[in-house]
């Protein structure tokens, strides 16, 4: 029965190890197959920061939205505050004419 590829390579290297007491050099088989794996990290990670990105744009579309309808809110609020105000100054106005006249 035949070795596997794989087992053979390894056996080659480590006899080559003890010849030469140096690492055996890797295979071009060996070589390619971690270029791919790294290859592939590579896309998994483009992939996870491309995800990160859009959430955080999502979540900032979000911030923005709810602090615009705060803004509103308070505005509308400060509103209302102005229109008291001046119909007190109005009601004092007349009161003042009010107390002229008399």
């Amino acid at each position: 029965k035949k070795k596997s590829r794989k087992r053979r390579t390894i056996m080659k290297m480590k006899e080559e190890e003890k010849k030469t007491g140096k690492k055996g050099k890797r295979t071009m088989r060996q070589r390619k197959k971690k270029r791919n794996e790294r290859g592939i990290k590579v896309e998994r990670k483009k992939k996870r920061r491309k995800e990160e990105g859009k959430k955080r744009r999502k979540e900032n579309r979000t911030e923005g939205k709810r602090l615009r309808e705060t803004k509103v809110k308070e505005d509308e609020k400060e509103g209302e505050r102005e229109s008291r105000k001046a119909r007190e100054r109005e009601r004092e106005v007349e009161m003042c004419v009010a107390s002229n006249d008399t």
